[in-house]
């Protein structure tokens, strides 16, 4: 099973940012070793503070998401598209994929994967790359613009949560 982002300890990621502030608070506390009567007040408050900012770091995250998928369901609805290309545009921004990874999470065949494949290439979104069974297909960069574009626009908003 692949770990994503998400099933990482919920500080994880922000100590390993502040890794410095984190053993200062640490040593401030501990001294060196334990004593329980040491106040911990401050380790606490850098640990609140460690989870809400990882919150507001996620809330971006889902933000950003969200602005992504709605430019992408924009931009295949206004080219009378199905609406499982979305998957493949997905798929391309984040790392890439394959035909086999994208029959697979769009229920399809391989016949109609290449050819949505052609599509996207031939409409400049995809990019591909390698040849034969080792094809990848990665978001070109007009795509990457676009949905960056549209996050930028989401952030301009201020309203992350406002539906599509």
């Amino acid at each position: 099973m692949r770990t994503t982002p998400w099933q990482s300890s919920p500080i994880e990621e922000y100590l390993s940012d502040h890794t410095p502030e984190y053993y200062e608070m640490l040593q401030a506390v501990q001294g060196g070793s334990y004593r329980p009567e040491r106040d911990a007040t401050e380790w606490v408050r850098f640990c609140v503070e460690a989870h809400i900012a990882q919150a507001r770091r996620r809330l971006a995250q889902l933000a950003a998401a969200a602005a992504r998928w709605r430019h992408l369901e924009d931009l295949v609805e206004s080219r009378g598209w199905p609406e499982r290309l979305i998957i493949a545009l997905e798929q391309s921004l984040i790392g890439g994929t394959d035909r086999a990874s994208y029959e697979k999470e769009a229920g399809i065949s391989s016949a109609t994967a290449s050819t949505d494949f052609r599509r996207l290439l031939d409409a400049g979104l995809n990019t591909q790359i390698g040849r034969g069974r080792n094809i990848r297909y990665h978001a070109s960069d007009d795509l990457r613009a676009q949905v960056s574009a549209a996050i930028s626009r989401q952030d301009d908003d201020g309203d992350a949560t406002r539906p599509g």
